[in-house]
């Protein structure tokens, strides 16, 4: 899996400005292409006299102008080099119409700002992130709106083991092409230590920094201590099944692992 074509949803918030500077080092990087997208729609209240003729068409015409304007000047103030395009898309249901333009033209990532106060799962869940992710055909970078940009030299895998190896080689090819380390770890809670996992052999360990079990009373603090400990600028996680996903959406596991550390998710489904 090459991420060769991103797909960015913007909304025009501060959140959605902030996570466009990765998806544009991301696309400088690795040589790849970002096409913008916003989802518009045009409330009744803008309308209201649909019964005259071209009404509907004039202000369709105005939305779909004032996002192109806008999606224009994001390009000029964080887009540089990379090849871009940009599409305004009139639809209702935000997250469907993202989804459904990543598949008809074959995105392999999608990257979008997240908004939301630190563990505040009530924040994101709902949220088009969120629906998005759960219904994407690629992997989704959420990005934290407190996110700080900086060099993307320290990857970190999350990985519990369930069929990831594909998660494995896209980030393989993404930390070496861009020069990153990439650190694979598995975290459990101090009651579930058990003998050395060998499971890590499944592995071609020429394609990782180091391998790391981690112990702790909590996963989610024995992975925020890793990341502040090695600096890790992106963290990922595989997640092997749709209803996997939707269930560690309402526990305190990814409450704490959206918000907590203020650096990039990049989430891995099974479909991908």
């Amino acid at each position: 899996m090459s991420f060769k074509k991103i797909l960015f949803p913007t909304d025009f918030s501060p959140a959605s400005d902030n996570a466009f500077r990765y998806a544009a080092a991301f696309a400088e990087a690795l040589d790849a292409e970002i096409e913008i997208i916003n989802i518009y729609r045009i409330p009744l209240t803008a309308a209201p006299d649909l019964s005259q003729p071209g009404i509907l068409q004039d202000t369709n015409r105005v939305h779909k102008q004032a996002a192109m304007k806008k999606m224009s000047e994001m390009m000029v103030r964080h887009g540089g080099e990379v090849e871009m395009k940009q599409t305004p898309i009139y639809g209702i249901f935000v997250a469907d119409e993202i989804a459904d333009y990543a598949k008809d033209n074959d995105f392999d990532l999608i990257i979008m700002g997240t908004k939301g106060e630190h563990g505040a799962l009530e924040k994101f869940v709902g949220t088009t992130t969120t629906d998005t992710t759960l219904k994407a055909p690629c992997p989704v970078l959420a990005v934290p709106e407190n996110a700080t940009f900086t060099t993307m030299d320290s990857v970190a895998f999350a990985t519990d083991y369930k069929r990831d190896r594909s998660a494995m080689l896209a980030l393989h090819e993404f930390t070496e092409k861009v020069g990153a380390e990439l650190h694979v770890i598995h975290a459990e809670k101090d009651e579930e230590q058990q003998e050395q996992n060998t499971e890590v052999d499944v592995y071609d360990t020429r394609r990782f920094t180091d391998f790391t079990v981690l112990h702790d009373r909590s996963v989610e603090e024995a992975i925020d201590s890793y990341i502040a400990e090695k600096n890790v600028k992106l963290l990922a996680m595989y997640l092997p099944s749709r209803k996997l996903w939707e269930r560690l959406f309402h526990t305190s596991f990814t409450k704490q692992m959206v918000f907590h550390t203020d650096i990039p998710l990049l989430i891995f489904k099974e479909n991908h």
